[in-house]
């Protein structure tokens, strides 16, 4: 099977290097596959500029984008559990969200490299405002699609204080569960339950 799925690249490849090699397209205007993996290994051997290795700047890139998700995860969580529980914040921050939504991260790159420079910050920041809103509305969406029997039976009002704990840790799981469901939903809508 994978052979199969491989089989049209190779073809591709193969025919590439070959109108290379016999002249008919240009090498400077469309190099052949061999010279794009000697020049890929040779970056990775010396770096671009030399010394600098192709490792440090995948770290460094993989850096930025975790810190990114992982501050949209931090903030779209918990906020999008509030909202989904309170009515009163959904009114007052959704208005808010549904303006700042639709404006793609790129277009914040002047506003993030005004107000903090050019540097991993500023990456950071687009980075965050990519994760923050699929997160942010996803989990709403899952609190909003529980069933009031489930929240009631994780929430009982008869509970004492040392309870309490044990119910708002039960609650967040029926919560999580949710919006676990909806994230799997939007992977793959196709599944069905």
């Amino acid at each position: 099977r994978v052979a199969l799925q491989l089989a049209p690249l190779l073809s591709v490849a193969l025919l590439w290097e070959a109108l290379s090699a016999a002249g008919i397209v240009p090498e400077n205007r469309l190099p052949p596959p061999s010279s794009v993996l000697g020049g890929f290994a040779e970056l990775v051997s010396r770096g671009l500029p030399p010394g600098s290795h192709l490792l440090g700047h995948c770290t460094a890139s993989l850096r930025r984008v975790l810190g990114g998700v992982a501050a949209a995860l931090v903030a779209g969580i918990p906020l999008g559990l509030l909202m989904g529980r309170s009515w009163r914040l959904r009114l007052l921050v959704n208005p808010f969200a549904e303006i700042l939504r639709p404006i793609p991260p790129l277009a914040w790159v002047p506003i993030a490299i005004l107000w903090l420079g050019i540097g991993d910050s500023s990456a950071v920041f687009i980075i965050f405002l990519g994760a923050f809103f699929p997160i942010l509305l996803n989990t709403v969406a899952g609190v909003l699609s529980i069933e009031r029997g489930v929240i009631e039976a994780a929430d009982d009002p008869e509970a004492k204080r040392a309870e309490l704990v044990d119910n708002f840790r039960k609650l967040i799981d029926v919560y999580l569960a949710a919006g676990n469901s909806m994230i799997d939903d939007v992977i793959d809508p196709r599944e069905t339950r």
